[in-house]
């Protein structure tokens, strides 16, 4: 029971430190790297602390651990990462030579990836397709709006609403995504809204998207 207790207690302080620090602040690939660097010290500080055999054989083998993490292993692909692969799979099958190129290769011919964000719930993009003036935010690759196509229904999502009470005084929209039906809500006179969004990365996503969209 004592070592399933304290296997218990890392599981939660780890999924907790890396849910609310590491991924948020390090990012998701960067996460991954130092976690596996804990735990190559860990092992290291064991083999010391039990005084084992062949230690300077132990301490290159923890060196060589750490420049294949750092060094060696190649960064994690964004944009495969982000290509919402559980919702648009059947898409990408459909296109010819796509596991020869990779997901990733084959969507940054038509697809630019102008912001990226791990946050501790999803990871947030703000992507722009090549030949259009389209920008869209996405969650977890997932589009969650646009400025062109999604527009009309962001809109009315806030003004159709307001429709049913002739002088709506407050509001309250849960998940931001863009902003764009918070705002139209708020252009009604002596409104007060209140948007409720776990991931902060939308909302710093949602400001660069914004920013582009309206300049």
């Amino acid at each position: 029971s004592f070592f399933y207790t304290w296997n218990t207690v890392g599981g939660i302080a780890g999924t907790v430190a890396s849910a609310f620090l590491l991924i948020p602040h390090f990012g998701l690939d960067n996460t991954l790297r130092i976690t596996s660097t804990l735990l190559v010290a860990a092992g290291l500080l064991y083999a010391v602390f039990l005084k084992m055999k062949m230690l300077l054989r132990i301490q290159l083998s923890v060196l060589a651990c750490l420049i294949i993490v750092w060094f060696v292993i190649p960064r994690m692909d964004r944009v495969a990462l982000t290509s919402g692969a559980g919702i648009y799979t059947p898409t990408y099958q459909a296109e010819p030579g796509i596991l020869d190129q990779g997901i990733g290769r084959f969507l940054e011919k038509g697809i630019q990836q102008i912001f990226y964000k791990d946050g501790f719930t999803a990871t947030v993009t703000v992507t722009h397709p090549i030949n259009s003036n389209e920008y869209g935010i996405c969650t977890n690759g997932k589009s969650d709006g646009s400025s062109y196509f999604d527009m009309p229904t962001q809109k009315l999502g806030g003004h159709f609403t307001a429709l049913f009470h002739p002088e709506p005084r407050t509001a309250c929209v849960i998940g931001f995504g863009t902003g764009t039906s918070v705002g139209s809500l708020a252009l009604y006179p002596g409104i007060k809204v209140d948007a409720i969004e776990i991931e902060p990365a939308v909302i710093e996503g949602s400001k660069f998207w914004a920013e582009i969209i309206w300049s």
